[in-house]
């Protein structure tokens, strides 16, 4: 009760009890990219996705294979945008092999959200998604030059399936000054 009275959702009166506040409490938290799943990778006017890197892996970095299954090989794919001759994002993907094998040439040409969504099968049916501002490695730093002291935005995403077994992940990493955050609240009385 006490969580609940600091963060000033209930009031305290002694001798009398625990009262739910009558003021205006936040009920819905909304989140706008102001963008549709392919604005949010090409979300700058002018920008060619493009595909740097496809090659097979045995098994995820150990930074990412919380999650999934040990036998199960992925498809590393790489995309860097280019606007006005510069790189201005950089996107990893990570997907379960037997899942790429299904699409090879949209995979390697479209954002992976939009192309599981138009798949027959259902792949996807939910996503995680997590928003951090952090320096870069070396190879970030450099794709995107930008010094080793610059803050760079990192939207990771876990993708999951119908038995919610993690098949891909997402991490975009792109110069901050590009990234734009609303929130919305919404209040009731």
């Amino acid at each position: 009760m006490s969580i609940l009275e600091r963060e000033g959702l209930v009031h305290v009166q002694r001798g009398r009890g625990t009262y739910l506040r009558q003021e205006k409490v936040p009920t819905a938290l909304g989140m706008n990219f102001d963008a549709g799943w392919n604005a949010v990778i090409d979300f700058a006017a002018g920008t060619k996705h493009v595909l740097q890197d496809s090659s097979n892996l045995a098994q995820l970095p150990n930074s990412l294979s919380g999650g999934v299954a040990a036998d199960t090989s992925y498809r590393f794919l790489q995309f860097l945008n280019v606007q006005n001759g510069k790189f201005v994002m950089c996107t990893h993907v990570y997907l379960e092999q037997s899942i790429f094998n299904h699409a090879c040439a949209k995979f390697e040409q479209w954002e992976p959200v939009s192309v599981l969504l138009q798949l027959s099968s259902g792949y996807l049916t939910r996503m995680e998604q997590s928003i951090r501002c952090s320096k870069p490695d070396n190879k970030i730093s450099s794709v995107l030059m930008v010094s080793a002291s610059e803050p760079v935005i990192t939207v990771r995403r876990r993708l999951f399936d119908l038995e919610n077994r993690l098949i891909c992940i997402v991490l975009l990493y792109f110069k901050a000054e590009l990234f734009r955050f609303e929130t919305s609240f919404e209040f009731k009385n």
